[in-house]
């Protein structure tokens, strides 16, 4: 099992400048979480629609271990959630393997689990949010990016592989990239959404759904860590490119750090 530091300038320099500024919030890497303990702490949680029972989150070893209860996020439809209150800009970064529960690829449709990014709500019709998660969909290892507004989903699959993935969301302002990395391999970005309207003060945590059209759920989630630090771009730049539609390169370079 590998736990793999923050960078440095992530996690040390932007630490030391919020703690400098008088009545600073806590440090976004304080959120941060390997799963180190015997018990889940910290997290806020919801089970979803789940019909036949609830979903199964222990942690052992190092890792947080989820067992999917049949239930989806789709539309209007909630399924098992782990997640902290993040405001502002961030990097949200999890190592993560789906499986099934024999096997190394999950048999229920539509069986996935990651980083989701919502909104608040207890209103239905208005689910807010950004779902960045790897698993299976009919028999074939995937990754999915889906964006939700307004309790409509439009989603995009990914040909992926049954390993350890690193997952990452990064905020900055509107804006919102989705990038993955296998071991040994660089940071690939597989997204930009633009949500101006999602709020300053996000649900940010690891999501887990299984069976979706079948009347079963199969997928066990191994969850390494979840870590969360400061975009490190300058100010200068990020509103530059809230101001215009320019290439992203240059952003990237920071929040393909680490």
């Amino acid at each position: 099992m590998r736990k793999r530091p923050l960078h440095a300038s992530l996690a040390t320099a932007f630490v030391l400048a919020a703690a400098a500024v008088a009545g600073a919030a806590t440090p976004l890497s304080a959120l941060s979480d390997d799963f180190d303990g015997s018990a889940l702490g910290g997290w806020s949680q919801m089970q979803g629609d789940a019909p036949d029972g609830a979903a199964r989150a222990s942690v052992a070893g190092g890792l947080l271990t989820i067992h999917s209860a049949r239930a989806s996020w789709v539309r209007d439809e909630h399924a098992f959630y782990l997640w902290k209150d993040v405001t502002g800009d961030f990097v949200a970064t999890t190592r993560i393997m789906v499986t099934g529960e024999s096997g190394g690829t999950p048999t229920a449709d539509w069986s996935l689990a990651g980083l989701l990014v919502r909104g608040q709500t207890d209103d239905r019709a208005h689910e807010n949010w950004i779902g960045w998660t790897t698993g299976a969909v009919s028999g074939a290892p995937v990754f999915e990016r889906k964006t939700t507004a307004r309790s409509s989903s439009v989603l995009r699959l990914i040909p992926a592989r049954t390993d350890w993935v690193e997952l990452r969301v990064a905020r900055v302002g509107s804006m919102f990239f989705l990038l993955r990395r296998y071991p040994g391999e660089r940071w690939v970005q597989a997204a930009r959404y633009v949500r101006a309207d999602l709020p300053r003060t996000l649900q940010v945590g690891i999501d887990a759904q299984s069976g979706y059209g079948n009347d079963f759920a199969d997928l066990v989630a191994q969850v390494d860590y979840v870590h969360f630090a400061p975009t490190g771009v300058p100010a200068a730049l990020r509103a530059k490119l809230q101001r215009t539609t320019a290439p992203t390169a240059a952003l990237l370079r920071y929040l393909t750090r680490g």
